[in-house]
């Protein structure tokens, strides 16, 4: 974007700042503009599979290099795609991110300590986060490559008459954690944390 009167604001020009401050204004609403942000397009040349468009919310912050979050991001949405029925998805067997910490907070209570809330992150990359229940915790833990998640839902309780509601929060929570980097399918002879591609290839800009 190009403002007015190529418009600079450096640290030494206070005195006329709210002048240009009012200037920048005055063409943002000239122009319709009602807010700025920022954002990253990554684009990718491949006749393997069909074109998707996606469009996510950034996290918080990012730590270190995120070259390799892209590539899985890539890998995992045609995986997704691989598996829109939540049929196909159960039986996939999946893997948690080496990036993953869980934070268990307590709080004091007559009985002693009582959980008061679980934090799960990634520490590399796309650093997403967000607080989770017990109960999901177990579901994570429960991916070790090996289970189907068939299986690890026919391991959790649930009361006479909801399984089938069961099913469709778990796929969708499944879903969820996948498309957000702590979950990865394991697939046969591929490094499922780093998901082994040629990066120049795979990011080609059309």
């Amino acid at each position: 974007m190009h403002l007015p009167g190529s418009v600079i604001t450096e640290l030494h020009e206070t005195a006329e700042f709210s002048e240009r401050f009012e200037e920048w204004m005055a063409y943002y609403e000239g122009k319709g503009i009602n807010a700025v942000s920022a954002g990253v397009i990554t684009l990718r040349r491949t006749d393997r599979h069909a074109n998707w468009f996606r469009a996510d919310e950034a996290p918080a912050k990012m730590i270190g290099p995120a070259g390799d979050a892209i590539v899985r991001g890539f890998e995992i949405n045609d995986f997704l795609e691989s598996v829109r029925d939540d049929a196909a998805l159960l039986e996939t067997r999946l893997l948690l991110s080496q990036d993953i910490i869980l934070e268990r907070k307590l709080k004091p209570s007559q009985e002693g300590w009582q959980d008061s809330a679980f934090t799960m992150s990634l520490n590399r990359g796309f650093a997403y986060s967000g607080e989770i229940d017990q109960y999901v915790a177990d579901i994570l833990i429960a991916c070790n490559g090996q289970r189907r998640l068939a299986d690890v839902l026919e391991s959790l309780p649930a009361l006479p008459g909801t399984r089938r509601k069961l099913k469709e929060t778990f796929c969708a929570v499944i879903r969820r954690l996948i498309n957000m980097g702590f979950l990865f399918p394991n697939i046969p002879g591929t490094d499922s944390y780093c998901l082994k591609q040629n990066f120049s290839q795979l990011l080609s800009v059309l």
